[in-house]
């Protein structure tokens, strides 16, 4: 919508039944040739569209079309598609900029991001004027994927944001790293420690989770229910918090979750759960099975490493440990208060 107006739309756009290939594997990767570009759109549906071999990204819901531009996106499905990297030589396979009420439902990501871009799904707003809202992300599929963050990546600047970012909700996904290991999980980080101000309100329920390097990350955020989900053969301990202080979460509820087989491939040891930075932490009737340990010194099944956390809860949660990875059910460490 290029009328000079922040508040004006393009309404009504629907893209199906097609394929569009941007020739990944033949001219290589160029971050900013994009195959679908949104911005300043309402009321879009993308709908069984292959997009194939994408130089940057296969969809962008952006903000305008150069830096500075101020636009809004509202009411987006994209459903039943395929994003295929071919070569894992692209940016990611859809970033959000600016987006009140997306919908990603049934669509399948495979062999997306060099290393050095965000991964699958990167909702990365740029400006304070960027809307972030009611993000749904359901019943995807992700294999073979690589990246910094992880097949879903949420990164929010430290910014005084005109809207606050909230409603995030990512239910019943499959998300499968391959034998590679490559890819990680879930990345959710507001830069800095949360506070009261910052309601997120994510959900993070019922997705299944395996042969990553991370299950996942989460940093300076503030409520978020992680419900049902099943995390297994992950290379890496999962984060909550990080090591330096600079990302403390608030309100965070791990529920009825399985742990197996996680933070095995650690050189020293490793962890099925690592808290860092929290203040209440709800950590009850999940499973944890043979959490680190291989060829280091130890294994914990949740461990409180370097940091600080108050208000944690821990309640009616299973340890088993059949094949002795785990030394500790729980640790606190010396540099954790």
């Amino acid at each position: 919508a290029n009328s000079g107006a922040s508040g004006s739309k393009l309404t009504g756009i629907q893209i199906a039944d097609m394929t569009i290939y941007g020739q990944s594997d033949v001219l290589g990767f160029s971050e900013f040739q994009h195959l679908v570009s949104l911005n300043g759109v309402k009321d879009i549906l993308i709908e069984k569209v292959e997009f194939r071999g994408f130089r940057g990204d296969g969809l962008y819901i952006g903000s305008g079309n150069k830096g500075g531009d101020e636009r809004h996106n509202e009411n987006i499905t994209v459903r039943s598609s395929v994003f295929d990297g071919v070569n894992n030589s692209n940016r990611n396979g859809i970033s959000i900029i600016d987006g009140n009420g997306v919908l990603i439902e049934g669509n399948t990501f495979r062999n997306i991001s060099l290393p050095k871009e965000p991964g699958a799904i990167d909702v990365e707003p740029d400006d304070l004027f960027n809307v972030i809202k009611d993000i749904h992300i359901l019943n995807n599929t992700f294999t073979d994927n690589d990246g910094s963050n992880g097949s879903i990546s949420v990164y929010l600047q430290n910014l005084a944001w005109k809207v606050q970012p909230s409603g995030f909700l990512i239910d019943g996904n499959k998300i499968d790293g391959g034998t590679s290991h490559l890819d990680r999980g879930v990345f959710f980080v507001h830069v800095g420690n949360a506070t009261a101000s910052r309601g997120h309100n994510i959900q993070f329920t019922n997705n299944n989770v395996r042969r990553v390097s991370r299950g996942f990350e989460l940093g300076g955020i503030n409520t978020m229910l992680m419900s049902g989900n099943q995390f297994e053969d992950v290379s890496s301990s999962p984060l909550l918090g990080f090591n330096d202080g600079t990302r403390k979460n608030l309100n965070v509820k791990i529920l009825n979750n399985s742990f197996v087989r996680i933070g095995t491939d650690n050189t020293s040891g490793g962890s099925g759960l690592s808290i860092f930075e929290i203040d209440y932490l709800d950590i009850i009737g999940n499973t944890f099975v043979d959490c680190g340990k291989t060829n280091g010194t130890f294994g914990y099944a949740i461990d409180f490493n370097k940091g600080t956390s108050s208000h944690v809860n821990i309640e009616g949660n299973r340890f088993e440990n059949p094949n002795k990875k785990t030394t500790y059910a729980i640790q606190k460490e010396a540099g954790h208060t």
